[in-house]
């Protein structure tokens, strides 16, 4: 029997009728072949993203890892899962149907993790997983110690990423995000409100009073987000400045821009939460009103009784509840 074949109707008798939790895995005439099941993963990732290079990103592993591990998958199973093309990667019909299973799979092994916490509601050691964006995640970051050395059982992961991880599909515990859930299987509440302003390092605005005083914006450099973040709203608003130039340093990442505008490379927007206690920044335009967001945390509903997401939810609303409007 080929492998493919083999896994197929393996998988169908773990997800289907056929399985029954009292059957001897020794009785089972159909053994699963042997593969990594990480490989499986990361087939996920690609699919899901479209490209080796934003799976690989999306996965926290680099391109070359990414196709290594299609390889072994595809080795393993006997049969071409991915056709790799210049523009991404296109499944074949072999791999769909490889997907329609994993995501099941994936699916289950999210509910046995979840399982787990139900069933030691008042553990407070083991990791606790954060989603969130990059000025969240700086912000978090600075204040972590203080909840280790509350519980030294825990571990952090703070996963900073543009794109939201899933906790339907337990890529994260908890997401901090300007994102109100709407899904029925999530909890969310909101820490506050958001806001941004338009700085300059003090050297700088110093050196160009005149023109600001003025609104010249066209006197004026600016930093900003790259291309695929143009639609970004702070970036949005930014370009939407009269007679501004565009922004002649852009970055992929929030942190670049904040680092560019304390070099004095020009003005930007920042997050106010963040960087209004800096004494090397000054407000330009002090709020932007335009771009003001409600910031959630949220997590599944299923970890409502872990005293790990609970302790963690309730910290992180503190630190937000002192640090935003």
């Amino acid at each position: 029997m080929k492998p493919l074949t083999a896994l197929l109707r393996t998988v169908e008798q773990y997800l289907g009728e056929g399985h029954h939790e009292t059957q001897n895995p020794s009785q089972r005439s159909d053994p699963m072949p042997s593969f990594d099941w990480n490989n499986l993963r990361a087939f996920l990732a690609l699919v899901r993203a479209g490209s080796f290079r934003s799976g690989g990103e999306r996965s926290g592993q680099s391109a070359a890892t990414l196709s290594r591990k299609l390889d072994e998958l595809e080795a393993a199973l006997g049969e071409k899962l991915v056709e790799r093309m210049p523009s991404g990667c296109l499944v074949t019909s072999a791999g769909q149907r490889i997907v329609a299973y994993a995501e099941q799979m994936e699916a289950l092994a999210s509910e046995v993790q979840r399982t787990r916490d139900t069933l030691r509601p008042e553990d407070l050691t083991g990791t606790v997983r954060i989603d969130a964006d990059e000025w969240v995640s700086y912000f978090l970051t600075k204040h972590m110690p203080e909840l280790h050395s509350q519980y030294p059982g825990f571990n952090i992961e703070i996963l900073a990423s543009h794109r939201p991880y899933s906790l339907n599909l337990r890529e994260a515990d908890i997401s901090v995000r300007a994102v109100r859930p709407t899904h029925g299987d999530l909890v969310g509440r909101r820490l506050g409100r958001v806001e941004f302003g338009l700085y300059g390092s003090v050297a700088y605005v110093q050196a160009n009073q005149e023109a600001i005083d003025k609104q010249e914006w066209d006197r004026l450099s600016f930093v900003g987000f790259d291309d695929q973040r143009a639609q970004f709203a702070t970036d949005a608003w930014l370009r939407s400045l009269t007679r501004a130039d565009t922004a002649w340093l852009r970055c992929s990442y929030s942190l670049g821009i904040y680092v560019g505008i304390l070099a004095g490379a020009g003005l930007g927007v920042l997050a106010r939460f963040v960087v209004d206690q800096d004494s090397r920044l000054m407000p330009v335009v002090p709020i932007i009103s335009e771009v003001t967001q409600d910031l959630w945390l949220t997590y599944h509903t299923a970890l409502r009784g872990s005293a790990r997401i609970r302790v963690s939810a309730d910290f992180i609303a503190a630190q937000f509840e002192k640090a935003l409007t």
